[in-house]
């Protein structure tokens, strides 16, 4: 029993059997390919993820673009209807594209809250929700068809007061055109 290996003798056969000792390179390339896999999961992740932001800003650049076009971008909030002029419009891109947003599968319910709405066309158009006293806003943008809603901080960055100064008659940056 020197080399250890154990012997048993069953009648005049001899049964060699090896003790099992961990196959230390099969442990090793596991551990690399499970390495390998979860990398290569998180850079896909992470393309995924920096391509849809890269698509929703080419989409704020397209629709601010369709706005300032047109000329015809209508902002309104309860009874106040303005028509936006273009630096004013323009300004709002600052707000969607703050780069600490939430993006939510679902909108929460938005019965009974103060909200703004910005007009291109049918097909156009954003409204801010002012979530609570805070100022937490819910965005929900639709570019083409297509919606998205966005969860942003309030106190940070007021989204829906300077909204609001953006599409008063008087605007930030020039006057707005008041519609009766």
């Amino acid at each position: 029993m020197n080399d250890k290996r154990f012997a048993s003798g069953v009648g005049s056969k001899e049964v060699i059997v090896s003790l099992k000792r961990p196959n230390w390179s099969k442990i090793f390339m596991f551990s690399v390919i499970l390495l390998l896999v979860g990398g290569i999961g998180w850079v896909a992740g992470s393309v995924i993820s920096r391509y849809d932001v890269t698509r929703y800003e080419d989409s704020v650049d397209v629709f601010i673009g369709k706005g300032v076009e047109s000329q015809t971008v209508i902002a309104e909030y309860g009874d106040q209807k303005t028509q936006l002029n273009s630096y004013n419009f323009q300004a709002l891109r600052d707000l969607l594209t703050i780069t600490e947003r939430k993006k939510i599968l679902s909108a929460p319910d938005t019965t009974g809250l103060e909200f703004i709405t910005v007009t291109v066309d049918s097909e156009n158009y954003l409204t801010f929700y002012r979530l609570n006293d805070d100022e937490d806003t819910l965005i929900v943008t639709c570019f083409e068809g297509k919606k998205r809603n966005f969860l942003v901080d309030g106190p940070k960055y007021r989204v829906f007061s300077r909204t609001l100064t953006y599409i008063s008659p008087e605007g930030l940056n020039g006057q707005n055109e008041v519609i009766e």
